[in-house]
């Protein structure tokens, strides 16, 4: 039980690393608004189980609307 505890957890934290250098490589360009890379970034800080997941649904949403 505590190893599959300690392997969610483990795949919890490179998940947000990933997702964090996702955010981290990208420029103020790319984000809408002037400050949303600061904010994406204060969100990954204090929200740090949500703002992965969250990241990665905006991210989804924002690329599909610049395709269209």
């Amino acid at each position: 039980m505590t190893f599959v505890l300690y392997l969610l957890i483990l795949v919890c934290v490179v998940f947000w690393i990933y997702q964090f250098i996702q955010l981290m490589l990208l420029t103020d360009a790319d984000f809408p608004g002037k400050n949303d890379k600061v904010l994406w970034f204060v969100a990954f800080m204090l929200l740090s189980v949500l703002a992965p997941g969250l990241f990665v649904w905006w991210k989804q949403s924002y690329i599909h609307m610049q395709n269209s």
